[in-house]
């Protein structure tokens, strides 16, 4: 896996790659720091973990690639402080952000991470790194969202996003087969992929 350098407003460099739940089975001894994101079933064998020590540092969120809130498990604000946390501690750093496939969840938290270390005004070159890394990204619209608003940008991250997203059919192609799971009127209907916020007492 290839590791891009980030460079921050204050002139630290560290490196960070994104990749699928695969890749980051293989590789992932090559890094300072992993953070996971898995959905809510994954089964034991396919989670990405450490069974012997010294080990990297990992960070394990756990929720569904949804690009709206609604009823089921979905990326809250939480998960964007955690990683935003997590990767402070790395700086200067190998970090790996993956998730399951590599193309959603994961890249929107590393464009939240990027856009952190860039600083205020960059969000546009944030992306272009985030491409670099990861041309067939297309980053979770709540996630970003989420990221948005915590890092107070008034917008600018969600409009970047969803403006390049608009004008990349492969993007659209994907949002629109993740929107068709959760909507009763289309074919590909299948909400049982999907795991339900527990009903409180």
């Amino acid at each position: 896996m290839q590791k891009h350098q980030i460079i921050t407003l204050d002139g630290t460099m560290g490196r960070l790659s994104i990749g699928s739940r695969t890749q980051a089975s293989r590789h992932k001894r090559n890094f300072d720091a992993i953070i996971t994101i898995e959905d809510p079933g994954t089964k034991f064998h396919q989670r990405v973990r450490f069974h012997s020590n010294p080990h990297p540092e990992q960070l394990v969120l756990t929720f569904e690639d949804l690009d709206e809130p609604n009823e089921y498990i979905h990326a809250e604000t939480y998960h964007v402080e955690q990683v935003l946390e997590f990767s402070n501690r790395y700086l200067s750093s190998d970090l790996l952000i993956h998730c399951v496939a590599g193309r959603c969840r994961s890249t929107a938290m590393a464009y939240a991470v990027i856009c952190d270390r860039y600083g205020p005004g960059r969000e546009k070159e944030a992306l272009s790194m985030l491409l670099s890394i990861t041309p067939d990204a297309v980053p979770t619209k709540l996630i970003v969202a989420l990221a948005d608003d915590l890092m107070g940008r008034q917008g600018i991250m969600l409009n970047t996003v969803e403006e390049y997203v608009a004008n990349e059919p492969s993007a659209l192609r994907l949002r629109s087969l993740k929107a068709k799971l959760l909507d009763p009127n289309e074919k590909g209907y299948n909400p049982y992929l999907f795991a339900r916020k527990p009903i409180a007492d």
